[in-house]
């Protein structure tokens, strides 16, 4: 869990979730990850950004649809 408090403009939130195309993001990436660095593995297949709009604290992320800003 966060502490709404501490959160500060730029701060990025990694996320996992187990659907389909979540689970093919971190397999594509753990190959990718094997040729480039010789290791495998990762257990994030989303992020999203924290930054202020209007003074106020947002989160934007990448959806289906385009990019959407959730207030904090």
């Amino acid at each position: 869990m966060v502490d709404i408090n501490k959160v500060k403009i730029g701060d990025v939130f990694f996320h996992k979730n187990k659907t389909f195309l979540g689970r093919a993001i971190r397999k594509f990436l753990s190959i990718a990850k094997k040729k480039v660095y010789g290791n495998e593995g990762t257990l994030y297949n989303h992020t999203s950004l924290v930054i202020s709009l209007w003074d106020e604290l947002f989160v934007i992320e990448a959806v289906g649809k385009g990019v959407v800003a959730i207030p904090l």
